[in-house]
């Protein structure tokens, strides 16, 4: 008989542990305590098997986001009719290197050099755009908080990497999940305001204001699946923050509904100057 391989005998040990726990229960039916054991043994496999499926899922909708932005960048590179450097170290660091990312660790097989690589690629992309914004005297929001992006992404990625080597025992300051929750909120920020002023411009719909509402949906699926990874949809809120919240919201449109036209006529005076 030839020898056994050591996984497969150590699914036979495991087959053998159930069997001689089912024989303990049918032979001690009527002990209570044993009864109360399997139930929680059974309890606790249930929950600790449910996390990683949610985990899995989240990886998979930012999958589907990392798709989004190169989309829709890609859409306003033909719509303004080139393509520099910038634009194609942003495509590039979605796509194929958040893919891989994303793809690996939705199939088990994480690779965190790729996230370490997309924020690299993402300097490439908002650095220049933020140097020219200083010389120009341009706005230098957007180009800000995109570099603020890169830099977390960059930083997480190098964390992702250190730990996968294990040259790390556990990640510093905050936990991985929270760091890569940061980076999506300052890619949502960047996209929605960007948005927001297309809005505002009265912009007709072409291919660039499509592009950026695919962004804002990449952004929002990226959210999502950090979300699902910190386990916030376990989390229970109740009613009396729902209301505080709401209450928030009305303020804070409120004052910027104020500040709009403030800025405008701002903005229109110097110009007549």
């Amino acid at each position: 008989m030839a020898p056994m391989s050591p996984h497969a005998e150590q699914s036979a040990k495991e087959v053998r542990a159930l069997v001689d726990k089912a024989v303990m229960v049918f032979t001690h039916s009527m002990d209570e305590q044993v009864f109360i054991v399997l139930k929680f043994k059974i309890v606790k496999f249930d929950v600790d098997t449910e996390t990683p499926v949610r985990a899995s899922n989240g990886h998979f909708i930012k999958f589907i986001g990392a798709t989004l932005f190169s989309v829709g960048h890609g859409m306003q590179c033909v719509h303004k009719g080139s393509a520099e450097y910038t634009d194609w170290g942003y495509i590039l660091a979605c796509t194929p290197c958040l893919n891989i990312a994303f793809g690996g660790a939705f199939l088990g097989r994480s690779c965190p050099l790729s996230l370490l690589a997309s924020g690299l690629l993402l300097h490439v992309a908002y650095l220049p755009l933020l140097l020219r914004a200083l010389l120009s005297g341009a706005p230098k929001l957007l180009p800000g908080i995109g570099v603020l992006a890169a830099a977390l992404l960059t930083w997480t990625g190098s964390i992702a990497t250190l730990l996968d080597r294990s040259l790390l025992q556990a990640s510093p300051l905050l936990p991985m999940p929270v760091f890569a929750m940061l980076t999506s909120c300052s890619f949502g920020l960047g996209n929605s305001l960007k948005l927001q002023r297309l809005l505002e411009a009265q912009e007709p719909v072409h291919q660039a204001f499509v592009g950026q509402v695919l962004k804002v949906l990449a952004s929002s699926f990226l959210i999502t699946g950090n979300s699902l990874g910190l386990g916030w949809h376990n989390v229970r809120v109740r009613r009396c923050y729902w209301a505080l919240s709401i209450v928030m919201a009305t303020t804070l449109r409120t004052l910027a509904s104020a500040w709009k036209p403030r800025a405008r006529k701002a903005l229109q005076d110097q110009k007549c100057r």
